[in-house]
């Protein structure tokens, strides 16, 4: 996994172009191209299992339990017929499952998962077991720990009418913000955030809703998905009375 740095991940420049065709492989729907497939608590057996059972084709397997990820390339029929086992090139074949004699032979080979896959597979395990497997983080931000020009004492009520400080603020609890959160969430979160393309070839859930806090006490809520624009969660803006203001639009 990538070195954590300053309370993240070190964020490579190079990740973007792997993430986007990786993803892209994974998202596929083609029978010929891979597809991430979850497979919770599932052995190696059980892993290439279902890999196999999904036909002829490059499959990567995820156990979202452990977070190991494998992946197989299956052939069916003719290019197989000499081997009705499932078997892999290397120890992780030798459970294999024989197939029924009146079924289509199949053989899943195991290749090399690319590292960003792996890393991604990782840092996934680490939010899950933080947020108890639901993939969904909460957590507190002050606002006025940034000097935006915009608006240099802002309030709620300056976050929903003002547009352009709005689009700031997330910009900067995205760039900072978010690796400032304590612990695992302040870690991995911005990890995969970078990552988006892979991270969401695994599963497309994954965030943390941000209670901005300003300093007159007034507040809102703002959800950072993974893959998805910053956005303000409706009913949340409260001033410093703590009484409800309007939404925006």
């Amino acid at each position: 996994m990538a070195a954590p740095i300053q309370g993240g991940y070190m964020r490579q420049s190079f990740i973007r172009p792997i993430a986007a065709i990786v993803g892209l492989l994974c998202a596929a729907s083609q029978a010929s191209a891979a597809i991430c497939m979850p497979c919770p608590g599932c052995s190696d057996g059980q892993m290439l299992q279902a890999a196999v059972d999904k036909g002829q084709g490059a499959r990567l397997v995820w156990n979202p339990t452990d977070g190991s990820i494998r992946e197989y390339r299956v052939t069916c029929g003719i290019d197989s017929a000499g081997d009705a086992s499932i078997a892999t090139d290397n120890d992780h074949g030798k459970s294999g499952v024989e197939l029924n004699a009146a079924t289509t032979p199949c053989t899943g080979v195991e290749g090399a998962v690319p590292q960003v896959m792996q890393d991604v597979a990782a840092a996934l395990l680490r939010f899950s077991n933080a947020t108890g497997g639901t993939y969904k983080a909460v957590a507190e931000i002050h606002a006025n720990r940034w000097s935006i020009r915009t608006q240099p004492n802002p309030s709620a009520r300056d976050y929903l009418a003002d547009a352009n400080y709005r689009a700031q603020l997330h910009d900067r609890v995205e760039q900072e913000g978010l690796a400032s959160i304590p612990g695992t969430v302040g870690e991995v979160m911005p990890y995969l955030m970078e990552t988006d393309v892979v991270s969401r070839a695994f599963t497309d859930h994954v965030e943390t809703v941000v209670t901005i806090m300003f300093d007159d006490g007034s507040k809102v809520d703002v959800r950072f998905e993974v893959g998805q624009p910053p956005a303000y969660v409706k009913g949340t803006a409260r001033d410093a009375a703590n009484s409800r203001l309007p939404d925006i639009g």
